[in-house]
């Protein structure tokens, strides 16, 4: 059944900052040309209160249910250069009571270009990154993102921890904002002349788009731990936060956290499980995500040397 029209606008603009991007395998150490990395995770996430501008969590009064397999894939192309592509297929559900919508296709698109400044055990590098929505409906409740271009600039650090582990680190900004032109005139009027009067009225302009855009810090930090010869432990960390925002755009802040767990098979295969937490945040959703995946790779990179790293030792 359809979501009714006049859902309250605070829970459709809540809902809509599912979408904002805090995730990536994006590391310091790249593949060499013709090797590649890829990496597929089935993920739930569920979330039934939200982050309120103070950071305090309310009663979303709603569930919103994510169910997404999302891909990450890197190809070595030059000698200090890769490229990166990933795209999710979603099914996002928002249920109000009894009423409920659904929506499936694909999210945003991401493309990126990360390079090298150098390598080795220690490793340095910076991406670009842009993402794109792939053409669906912003207007409903249930959206598969939340229509914005992202345009982003990172650099990312790592290094051994003893001969057991990893660490790597990222920083970097964005810039979100709408492909359609926008008007920072809430009251944007045109003028219609009447049939019947034959004079000029004032109507509401129906191709009116409130200011909508955001620049945002993002940060990220990663630490693995081998335990034994073929488990890996790691720990995550992502966080976004608002610097500005114009007059449709919520001052977003989300700092999420979680475990995952990997199983190396061998050089080529892992096997993943771990989970996303919304550890503060304010104007976001308060969800937790769920997922399993797998990840195959071709590269000559050491296992200590981060996710793209195979099983040899330093």
């Amino acid at each position: 059944m359809r979501a009714r029209a006049g859902l309250p606008l605070w829970y459709l603009v809540v809902l809509a900052l599912a979408a904002v991007p805090v995730t990536a395998q994006a590391g310091p150490w790249l593949p060499a040309p013709g090797e590649h990395y890829a990496q597929f995770e089935a993920g739930r996430t569920f979330a039934d209160t939200y982050l309120d501008a103070d950071g305090g969590r309310q009663d979303l009064a709603a569930h919103s249910e994510r169910r997404a397999i999302d891909s990450y894939i890197e190809l070595g192309w030059k000698r200090k250069l890769s490229f990166v592509l990933a795209a999710p297929i979603v099914s996002q559900t928002h249920r109000v009571g009894t009423i409920s919508e659904t929506a499936t296709g694909l999210g945003d698109i991401h493309v990126g270009f990360r390079y090298g400044l150098w390598t080795g055990p220690r490793a340095l590098a910076i991406q670009l990154d842009v993402r794109e929505p792939l053409g669906y409906d912003t207007r409903r409740a249930a959206k598969l993102g939340d229509g914005l271009q992202d345009w982003g600039l990172d650099a990312h650090y790592g290094s051994p921890i003893t001969r057991r582990g990893f660490i790597q680190v990222s920083a970097g900004g964005a810039h979100r904002f709408l492909e359609k032109a926008f008007s920072s005139q809430p009251d944007s009027m045109v003028k219609q002349k009447s049939s019947f009067t034959q004079k000029d009225t004032l109507v509401r302009n129906a191709d009116y788009i409130a200011l909508h855009h955001q620049e945002q810090a993002r940060f990220g930090a990663d630490v693995g731990w081998w335990v034994g010869r073929a488990f890996l432990v790691t720990g995550h960390y992502r966080g976004v936060i608002t610097v500005a925002n114009g007059d449709a755009s919520p001052d977003v802040a989300m700092h999420v956290v979680g475990p995952e767990l990997r199983y190396r098979v061998d050089d080529r295969l892992d096997l993943i499980a771990g989970s996303n937490h919304i550890a503060s945040g304010r104007s976001a959703l308060h969800d937790d995500q769920y997922y399993v995946g797998v990840a195959y790779r071709q590269t000559k990179l050491n296992r200590l040397q981060g996710f793209l790293g195979n099983l040899s030792a330093p």
